[in-house]
């Protein structure tokens, strides 16, 4: 502030919290200003204490931006700027503000873009020659005290488009550009030191100061150096003067209404005396003229220098070179500055100002000054107090000292303060506001205060995606107290309840407990959790029902860190052919690529099919996936006709105990009958095996109906109940024979028309062209066959470390237990299996027409099957069906342990050990086949003969050999 004051001497550090007068003692101005400078600082640091850095109070939020067209509305009501209080009276045009007047150009409009508005405040001064009302004019209108007040301004600043969405809250680097720029505590900000010039050395003889030592001027004087030109000290300049820049007067305009005169100006008063004047013996130099635009614009005026003064005339006349363009309605003023010619030619002053060195700079009298290296920014100054010599010392300046050295300290210039306002886009023509653009904070007053008012910040994700203290509450409350990331209820959509939960955060994954209450949720298509951390999604119990009719998987987990689901029901309603493609064979519950997988006291349910397509549990990682882990336990799974329980692949840490796998409801008939793929079933088991005859040759053994033709004759086996005499009369036969097709030409047309007309009483039941009684009842029969999952427990793919199979109960399956696992050409092994006291109940339903086990393992290092039971149901038409209860197959490492095992009756073979290792055999192999119960079995153990894909294999014999307790089975 350019004022006549005698010195400023309020210092943050010292923490003084007032000024006390005493009686009888002299007042001077810099108590009064320190004592209003203490009553600032603490009002703006409470503001930002209470407010924060920047804030708008709700009840009259100013400085909101709405587009009008080309322009911008700014509104009416209050804002804090770093603890300044900006107030806007009324509504205002952005191009109509008052304290935001362009030296040049305009304002609007602006290139088409991406425009940040913001807010720039700053405490100015204000003195009589600005407001002329601050005089008293009752006393002649002397020139008294002074006025500060809050300029604030609002402007636009052009940033690069990010893309994709934008909002008010959006980082930019041309915003954190500016920042840096006004250099607020930054460690890059120019400083300066001031002195007295020192004394030389004493000389021992002389008792007197020497002239040149110290402040050796005879007033006192508040010495202001001022940056005029900016950037680091090499390019920035300097301007100085003795009285704080306060020889100052306004220009009056001459008779045109003009404020200069080619290279003149009329001014209003010349000085206050013989030093406070423009008219100084010798003549001052330099002057600066400006007006209102240049200092609202943080703009130097331009420094002219003087050629002569006319006190009679108050006429002011520079070297000739021009005048900068003033405005008369925007208060012109003259201002005197001291710098002078003198130095070296270096630091010769021009209309830049006086070069900066890193040396001390003399100014005049002995007053020194010295610029450490920084960048400078213009208007940033300095006040130097210098006092005359008193008694016997020497003058001196008020300057901060460490020791004896004089402190480098930065500015006093007046900062600015600045603060985002809102987010618009310009097409060359028009703005319009960027959605949640709005930048400004608002905050209640400290009455009403409320939980919606208060901020809330989680790193956890925990409450996500509260954002006050409001939000929280009420997820908290929707817990019931429970610590659950997310709670549903079934009057949600499971979908978009889960989008609550919040992007994953910086530090990794989101780790999340989801939380589903008592109801039911159906899906209209899978509900994927994707690429998250430590995820738990647990229900209450098996009312919590999660049902998925038109889609293979209900839930999928992919690409998460571990997943636990437990107390919940789930149910699917499509086996293979749903709205959904999905890619491979997907459970009501799958997982890919989760190394750790707990399923854990549920209910799922999968549909059935013609063919294995779907199961209940699916875990599918990939074949170098290493360190995962599959838990399913405590749960019971409804498998759908034909399909899977469990499907584990690529799994190398298994644990599948205490689970109760059963078949589940069969499709209805007409969906079966769509599939092209299910009907070819029963249309073998009423015609297979057609081959060509000819009149007079016998017919194959293993054909029981002829059918001849237009000459044409083929055999075949057919369903018993369809032959009706002899192997010549049968409902094949009465058939073709009663519908006469006319494209028969020999025995291969022949053969596909028999194949055709069995697909065709299959598709209708018995009810088409050619149909009987005997060919419904037998279709019937077929169809109404009993219900089997395919497989119960069936763990595959290349890799798989320890599998533990325990205690699990599996009815109405096809297959039991698979342990395979496979790698094309590369053989691939299990490390450590233990198949253990389960108990199985095969079916056989009449489609079922490949061998069956009850328990398979495949290439393993160890093996141990103990205390399994297992039985077996065939239906009809599947009395001769080679079923093994128990098979041990493949590379096998040195222990295989098979024992108290019980086989119920209807195994074609007790226990199949069929080892196809390379000789030799492993040395003194642990191989054990002992005390096993087998009923009604036609061999108890096989060990089976070379076959030709596997000539490598070691003699049956010697492995006969190599396997213990073979004599201590039973059956």
């Amino acid at each position: 502030m350019r004022g006549d004051f005698s010195r400023d001497t309020f210092r943050r550090g010292r923490h003084y919290s007032g000024v006390l007068m005493q009686q009888g003692r002299v007042q001077l101005d810099s108590d009064w200003n320190e004592q209003r400078s203490i009553t600032r600082h603490r009002v703006e640091a409470e503001a930002v204490d209470v407010v924060g850095p920047t804030g708008a109070p709700r009840e009259r939020p100013g400085f909101g931006i709405t587009p009008q067209g080309g322009d911008l509305l700014i509104s009416a009501g209050r804002f804090y700027v770093e603890g300044l209080l900006c107030e806007n009276d009324e509504d205002v045009l952005f191009s109509k503000q008052e304290d935001l007047l362009p030296v040049s150009g305009s304002l609007l409009p602006v290139p088409a873009g991406l425009y940040l508005a913001y807010l720039e405040a700053w405490e100015g001064h204000v003195t009589a020659l600005e407001d002329g009302a601050i005089r008293e004019t009752a006393l002649g209108g002397p020139d008294t005290a002074t006025r500060a007040r809050i300029v604030w301004q609002v402007k636009l600043m052009p940033v690069a488009d990010p893309g994709g969405t934008v909002t008010g809250d959006t980082p930019f680097a041309e915003w954190d550009d500016v920042l840096s720029s006004r250099l607020v505590g930054s460690a890059d900000a120019g400083r300066l030191a001031a002195r007295a010039q020192p004394a030389p050395p004493a000389d021992d003889t002389a008792c007197v100061l020497p002239p040149e030592a110290g402040y050796r001027r005879l007033e006192n004087q508040l010495y202001r150096v001022e940056v005029h030109s900016g950037g680091s000290r090499g390019e920035a300049r300097f301007k100085w003067s003795r009285d704080n820049g306060t020889v100052v007067s306004a220009i009056e305009p001459d008779g045109s209404g003009n404020p200069t005169s080619g290279s003149q100006v009329t001014v209003a008063e010349i000085g206050k005396d013989s030093l406070l004047t423009f008219a100084t013996d010798p003549l001052p130099q330099w002057l600066e003229l400006s007006d209102d635009r240049y200092e609202l614009s943080e703009q130097r005026g331009r420094l002219v220098r003087v050629q002569s003064v006319n006190p009679a005339t108050r006429t002011i006349t520079f070297v000739p070179g021009g005048l900068p363009d003033l405005d008369v309605a925007r208060h012109p003023l003259v201002r005197r500055w001291d710098q002078r010619d003198g130095g070296s030619a270096a630091l010769t002053p021009t209309e830049d100002g006086v070069p900066m060195t890193g040396d001390w700079q003399p100014l005049e009298d002995g007053v020194e000054v010295r610029f450490a290296d920084g960048r400078y920014l213009p208007g940033d100054y300095w006040l130097i107090p210098a006092r005359t010599a008193i008694g016997g010392t020497i003058g001196d300046v008020e300057w901060p000292r460490a020791g004896n050295a004089p402190v480098l300290r930065e500015r006093d210039g007046t900062p600015h303060h600045l603060a985002r306002l809102a987010l618009l886009r310009s097409d060359g023509a028009s703005f319009t506001a960027v959605p949640d653009g709005d930048s400004r904070p608002v905050f209640p007053p400290l009455t009403a205060i409320a939980a919606d008012d208060v901020r809330f910040s989680d790193p956890t994700g925990g409450l996500a995606p509260a954002t006050t203290v409001q939000e929280a509450i009420e997820i908290l409350s929707q817990r019931n107290g429970s610590m659950c990331s997310l709670l549903v209820g079934p009057e949600e959509d499971l979908a978009t309840a889960l989008g609550r939960l919040p992007a994953n955060p910086p530090a990794g994954p989101l780790d999340a407990l989801i939380c589903l209450r008592i109801g039911t949720y159906r899906l209209a298509e899978p509900l994927r959790i994707q690429g998250r951390g430590h995820i738990q999604f647990v229900g209450a119990g098996p009312g919590t029902r999660i049902e998925a009719p038109a889609s293979e998987a209900a839930l999928q987990f992919v690409g998460c860190a571990s997943v636990r689901v437990s107390n919940l029901s789930v149910s699917t309603g499509v086996a293979g052919r749903g709205s959904q493609r999905l890619r491979g064979l997907n459970g009501a519950i799958t997982f890919v690529d989760c190394p750790s997988v707990t399923v854990d006291a549920v209910t799922a349910r999968c549909s059935g099919g013609p063919l294995r397509a779907a199961s209940c549990v699916t875990v599918r990682n990939a074949p170098d996936a290493a360190n995962t882990s599959v838990t399913v336990h405590g749960s019971t799974l409804e498998v759908g006709h034909l399909q899977i329980g469990v499907l584990l692949v690529n799994v190398t840490r298994i644990r599948v105990d205490d689970n109760v796998i059963r078949a589940g409801s069969r499709p209805p008939d007409g969906a079966l009958l769509n599939d092209v793929d299910f009907r070819a079933v029963p249309r073998r088991q009423l015609l297979t095996g057609i081959v060509t005859g000819s009149p007079g040759l016998p017919a194959p053994p293993d054909t029981n109906v002829t059918i001849t033709f237009g000459g044409h004759q083929v055999h075949a086996r057919s369903h018993p109940a369809l032959q009706l005499g002899n192997r010549d009369d049968s409902e094949w036969s009465r058939a073709i024979n009663a519908l006469a097709p006319a494209r028969i030409t020999g025995p291969v047309e022949l053969k596909r028309w028999l194949t055709a007309f069995a697909g065709s009483m299959v598709r209708t039941r018995g009810t088409g062209d050619g149909g009987t009684p005997n060919f419904r009842a037998v279709i019937s029969s077929l169809l109404s066959q009993e219900v089997a999952a395919g497989q119960g427990i069936v763990v595959a793919g290349r890799i798989a470390g320890e599998v533990l199979v325990q205690d699990n109960s599996l009815t109405d399956v096809i297959e039991g237990i698979h342990i395979g696992l496979s790698g094309g050409e590369e053989r691939r092994e299990a490390g450590i299996v233990r198949i253990t006291d389960n108990t199985i109940r095969l079916r056989l339903p009449t489609s079922a027409k490949r061998e069956r086990h009850a328990i398979l393992s495949g290439n393993c290092d160890s093996l141990v099957v103990e205390g399994n039971f297992a039985s077996i149901v065939r239906d009809a038409g599947n009395a001769t069906l080679r079923v093994e209860g128990i098979r041990v197959f493949g590379t096998l490492g040195r222990r295989v342990i098979v024992r108290h095992n019980h086989l119920g009756s209807g195994f074609t073979i007790g226990v199949t050990f069929a080892p196809l290792n390379a000789p030799p055999l492993p040395t003194q192999p642990l191989w054990v086949i002992t005390e096993n119960v087998m009923e009604s079995v036609a061999a108890k153990v096989d060990v089976p003969a070379r076959t030709p894909s596997r000539p490598g294999a070691s003699d049956p014999a010697v492995v006969r050999g190599k396997v213990r307790g073979l004599a201590d089975n039973f059956a």
